[in-house]
């Protein structure tokens, strides 16, 4: 396992009134991704965010996983610490909201993951990327197009950010 610093990554949701939902992650070196759930509820796209920065990050790699979904924190650091995943029948996205915290779980079991929050819309360069990918991925996706082919869209959104990045001290 690297016993460096941990690369951080930034992980966000986007939600409309359609039953798709975006979801992006940045990392500080630039990589990202970004796509889209099915599901309409935030939880679940801000879970699955979560779920795939770790998954497609490099195994060996510490994590730090930045988050504005309290929500999302709250239910992973409660699945990790107890190893039981709540029951939430009967909440919008339930099943989709178990199966994101199985996956977490699962992801983190051999790797070194920390996972902290980050107060969204607050001029946090990579947390304003992820939202900024997720939301261009779901409009997309809603609109009737395909999410994977806006690569220049998401190539311009990931430099806007590296170079705030490399102004900041």
């Amino acid at each position: 396992m690297n016993s460096g610093r941990a690369l951080t990554i930034a992980t966000d949701g986007s939600s409309g009134n359609r039953p798709i939902s975006g979801w992006a992650w940045m990392a500080e070196d630039g990589r990202y991704r970004a796509g889209t759930v099915a599901s309409s509820t935030i939880l679940v796209a801000e879970l699955h965010a979560i779920y795939e920065a770790i998954r497609t990050s490099a195994g060996n790699t510490r994590l730090l996983i930045l988050s504005d979904s309290k929500p999302a924190l709250n239910l992973i650091n409660e699945t990790l610490r107890t190893g039981v995943i709540r029951n939430r029948s009967g909440v919008s996205g339930a099943k989709a909201t178990a199966l994101a915290l199985h996956r977490i779980a699962l992801q983190t079991t051999q790797r070194h993951v920390r996972f902290g929050w980050v107060k969204g819309h607050s001029t946090n360069a990579l947390n304003d990327a992820a939202d900024r990918l997720a939301v261009q991925a779901r409009r997309c996706a809603q609109l009737g197009g395909d999410p994977t082919r806006l690569g220049v869209i998401y190539d311009r959104i990931v430099a806007e950010s590296l170079a705030d990045l490399s102004q900041k001290p």
